[in-house]
C-alpha cells in the first residue's frame, strides 16, 4: 500500500485530539467535534470511549495527556518518492506547486514507465511557456473573482475576442485538455485555443457557480479478466457506489455530469460483454443503438 494506515482518518483524528490535550484546551465536546470532522460518523461510538476508558492510554480523566509534544505525521520515503513523481507531471506543474523538501528524493516513476490508451494525441501543450502563462492568468482570475479578456481561435482558425468571469477550470482525460468555464450560461473555452489573456478591473457581483445537471447509470459487472478492477480504475474520478451480488457479479452506480454522457457510453462499451447497463432505460437505448450501428457497419 502506498499510504500506511498510520496516516488514516482515525490516526489523524486522535492526533488532533492529542494536540489540543497538549495545549490544555481539550474538552469532551471538542473530542466529539474532532471525531465527527476528521473521522467517520460511527467513530464517535469508539474513539472517545477508547480514549476515556484507558483502552488507548493517551489521555487522563481530566483530558490532559502525558505527551510533551504534539504528534507529527512525517512522510515515509515511499510517499515522498510518489509525491516527487506526481509533481513532475506537466499538468501538475501548471499550478506552480513547490516541492520543498523533496530535492534529494528520487521519483517513484516517470512518464516513460506507463502507456495511456484511449486518449487523443492532440492534447494541450502543457510545457509551453505561453500556455502556462495563460493558464496561470486564468487561475489567478478565478481566485481573485475578477474578469478576463481573451483572444481565442475557433475551429475554423478565426480569431475571436471575449470578456467573461471565469469560475473554474476542468480537465478532460479523454481529450487531454483543460477548459475554462465562464459564469452566467457556463460557456466553455478550450485553454489551448486561447492566444492571449489578461485580467480586467471588473469584479464579480452576485457571483454564483454554474451547476451542471447530474445523472446516474447503474451497471452489472461480471468480474472475469479483472473486469471489476479495470472498471474501478477507469472510472476512478467519478462518484460511485458498488455492491457485491455474489457469483463474481457486482452492481455499480456511477454519478456523472450529463455533458459527459456520450464519452461515458463509449467507455462502457469498451468493456464488452462483461459490463451490462441496468438503468436508466434511456442510457440502455443509447448502448443498444451504438451496437446496432456497429453491426450495420460490419464491425465485430
Amino acid at each position: 500500500m502506498m499510504y500506511s494506515e498510520l496516516f488514516s482518518a482515525y490516526y489523524n483524528a486522535v492526533a488532533s485530539i492529542l494536540e489540543h490535550a497538549v495545549k490544555g484546551d481539550l474538552t469532551d465536546e471538542l473530542i466529539q467535534k474532532i471525531v465527527l470532522i476528521k473521522a467517520f460518523p460511527d467513530s464517535v461510538l469508539t474513539i472517545p470511549d477508547a480514549l476515556k476508558d484507558g483502552s488507548w492510554p493517551l489521555l487522563r480523566a481530566d483530558n490532559t495527556t502525558s505527551l510533551e509534544h504534539t504528534p507529527t505525521m512525517p512522510l515515509t520515503t515511499l510517499q515522498k518518492r510518489w509525491l516527487k513523481a506526481v509533481l513532475q507531471d506537466p499538468r501538475v506543474q501548471l499550478f506552480d506547486i513547490r516541492a520543498e523538501g523533496l530535492e534529494d528524493v528520487e521519483p517513484l516513476f516517470s512518464a516513460e514507465d506507463y502507456k495511456v490508451y484511449d486518449r487523443y494525441q492532440d492534447g494541450d501543450p502543457f510545457t509551453d511557456s505561453k500556455y502556462r502563462k495563460i493558464f496561470r492568468t486564468l487561475l489567478a482570475a478565478i481566485h481573485e473573482e475578477r474578469g478576463v479578456s481573451i483572444q481565442t481561435t475557433n475551429r475554423y482558425g478565426d480569431l475571436k475576442r471575449f470578456a467573461f468571469f471565469p469560475i473554474c477550470l476542468e480537465y478532460s482525460s479523454k481529450d487531454d485538455k483543460f477548459r475554462v468555464i465562464s459564469s452566467g450560461k457556463g460557456t466553455v473555452y478550450n485553454v489551448g485555443r486561447i492566444t492571449s489573456c489578461r485580467i480586467t478591473d471588473q469584479v464579480h457581483t452576485g457571483y454564483s457557480h454554474v451547476t451542471h445537471p447530474k445523472s446516474h447509470v447503474t451497471l452489472e459487472i461480471l468480474d472475469e479478466r479483472s473486469t471489476l478492477e479495470r472498471v474501478m480504475n477507469h472510472f476512478a474520478h467519478f462518484e460511485k457506489r458498488a455492491e457485491d451480488l455474489g457469483d463474481r457479479k457486482y452492481r455499480l452506480e456511477i454519478e456523472y455530469v450529463s455533458a459527459d454522457e456520450t464519452e461515458l457510453v463509449i467507455n462502457i462499451l469498451s468493456f464488452g460483454q462483461y459490463v451490462k447497463v441496468l438503468e436508466p432505460l434511456e442510457f440502455r437505448e443509447q448502448i443498444i443503438k451504438r451496437l446496432k450501428d456497429q453491426k450495420n457497419c460490419g464491425l465485430k
